[in-house]
C-alpha cells in the first residue's frame, strides 16, 4: 500500500491526523472531524479517536459519529463508539461495541474488549457479552481485557491464566 504511486500523501495525511489526535485541543475539532469522511478507513480511525480524545467538547461532533458506528471498517466503528461513550453518550456506542467483541477479527474484539474496560460502568450492559467473549479461544489478550472488565463491573477478583 505504502509503495505505490502516491503513497506519499496517505502517510503524511495519517500522520497528521494521528499528531491532531494525540493533541487532544479543542481547536482541532473541525478537522477531525472532516476527515471522519475521508476514503482512507485509517484516516476515518484516527479522527474518531482525536474527537474521542476530546471527550464532551467533541459534541459538535456527535452526529457524524453516529454516522460512522457503521463505517465499513470495524476499528473505525469501535474507535467512534468509543468517542461517544467519551462524550456521555453511551448507548449507541455500547451496543456497536458488544457487536465488535463478537467479530470474526480477532484484534477488532482485542479492541473493543479495550475501550469496554476503559469505559467503567457504562459497559454494565455489555456484561453479558463480556461473559460470553471469557470463551475466546483464538486471542488470550481479548480474555484477560475481558476478564479485567469484569472483575471491576463485577467486583470480583477472578484471574484468568
Amino acid at each position: 500500500m505504502f509503495q505505490q504511486p502516491g503513497s506519499g500523501d496517505l502517510l503524511d495525511q495519517l500522520s497528521k491526523v494521528a499528531m491532531l489526535a494525540g493533541d487532544s485541543d479543542p481547536a482541532n475539532l473541525d478537522e477531525l472531524k472532516a476527515v471522519l469522511n475521508d476514503k482512507n478507513a485509517g484516516v476515518r480511525y484516527w479522527g474518531a479517536i482525536g474527537l474521542g480524545n476530546l471527550n464532551e467538547k467533541a459534541s459538535p461532533a456527535f452526529g457524524h459519529l453516529r454516522n460512522r458506528l457503521s463505517d465499513e471498517a470495524p476499528v473505525v466503528r469501535v474507535a467512534a463508539a468509543r468517542a461517544l461513550c467519551r462524550m456521555g453518550e453511551d448507548g449507541a456506542g455500547v451496543r456497536v461495541l458488544m457487536q465488535e467483541l463478537a467479530s470474526e477479527h480477532q484484534w477488532v474484539r482485542l479492541h473493543a474488549a479495550t475501550v469496554l474496560d476503559n469505559i467503567g460502568d457504562m459497559a454494565r450492559p455489555a456484561v453479558p457479552a463480556l461473559k460470553k467473549a471469557l470463551g475466546d479461544r483464538e486471542n488470550k489478550y481479548v480474555v484477560r481485557t475481558v476478564n479485567h472488565a469484569l472483575n471491576v463491573l463485577l467486583g470480583t477478583d477472578n484471574k484468568v491464566k
